[in-house]
């Protein structure tokens, strides 16, 4: 295999399964492992026009405890993987405005 041919795969790898999704969170629920990791859950909602989304959140140590810091409603930006259990495991979140 070519190197132009490697990198083609590995991009076809990462771009498959990355998700970057603004919206507006649910409360969020936090709470450590049994090593002290933080580990969060809440849900980000996406309106487009008469359509709404909501989609199930997990976030696991820095990540988790920036989501332990937000307000029900706030605007987030998320970036993430969707795993099989059709749930975004979370790799950013960016804290974009006030909750409404």
């Amino acid at each position: 295999m070519s190197g132009a041919e490697t990198l083609h795969n590995l991009l076809s790898i990462m771009i498959v399964n990355s998700i970057t999704l603004v919206g507006r969170n649910s409360k969020v629920a936090v709470s450590r492992t049994e090593s002290g990791s933080a580990f969060a859950s809440f849900s980000i909602t996406i309106k487009r026009g008469e359509q709404t989304a909501t989609i199930p959140c997990k976030a696991w140590g820095k990540v988790a405890e920036k989501a332990a810091a937000m307000e029900s409603g706030m605007l987030i930006g998320l970036i993430g993987v969707l795993t099989k259990q059709k749930t975004l495991r979370l790799d950013c979140l960016e804290l974009l405005g006030q909750a409404i």
